[in-house]
């Protein structure tokens, strides 16, 4: 059981070295999408009908389920990115940077969470009393928000990239010098000594 136990305590104390070496732009991309994962069960639209019971949907239900259940998945994709970095797996690997890929996550959820404020307002006029509900405010705030930090994250990981191409530069590697062979090739081969012919 203390084997088992130390076991736990070192993994996890690997994945949080792991978390703090993340830069802060990074961290809250991390916690936009993992937030945006929460807030999916949250209630998105509360519909109070003339006569019934008040209810409320969620991202899964209702006409905006597919769109919601995508935007729910992206979210997740994201997450799986960086465990895959703090867990050092090297399950996915892309010829595109990652920047990139979080960008056009961050943009097509975006385009989704619209689309879906668009068929809410319709569907929220069949009713005398229908909101929009913070569920769904808060997945907008925070896929805004984290648009902000791929922007930040692009420009730091530029700036780290002209930073080290200057530093390359005043200081080159200096090349090692080639080895000299320890005897001259003409001179380390022994001659036979020349005899006078006998006269």
């Amino acid at each position: 059981m203390p084997v088992m136990t130390a076991a736990k305590t070192k993994r996890f104390a690997f994945v949080q070295k792991n978390f703090r070496a993340l830069s802060f732009e990074s961290r809250m991309l991390l916690g936009t999408h993992a937030g945006t994962l929460l807030f999916c069960f949250f209630p998105w639209i509360g519909v109070q009908p003339l006569y019934g019971e008040p209810y409320f949907h969620s991202a899964f239900e209702g006409h905006t389920w597919l769109m919601g259940t995508f935007i729910f998945l992206i979210s997740l994709a994201v997450v799986g990115l960086f465990l895959d970095e703090l867990l050092e797996k090297h399950w996915f690997r892309w010829k595109v940077s990652k920047n990139k890929l979080f960008f056009v996550a961050g943009v097509q959820e975006i385009i989704l969470l619209i689309s879906i404020w668009s068929v809410l307002n319709v569907e929220s006029r069949g009713f005398e009393n229908a909101q929009i509900r913070f569920g769904f405010l808060l997945c907008v705030l925070l896929q805004v928000v984290g648009l902000v930090a791929v922007y930040l994250r692009a420009r730091q990981a530029k700036k780290e990239q002209v930073v080290s191409f200057f530093q390359n530069a005043a200081h080159p590697k200096k090349e090692a010098p080639s080895q000299l062979p320890l005897t001259d090739p003409d001179t380390s081969s022994t001659k036979a000594p020349k005899h006078s012919p006998k006269q």
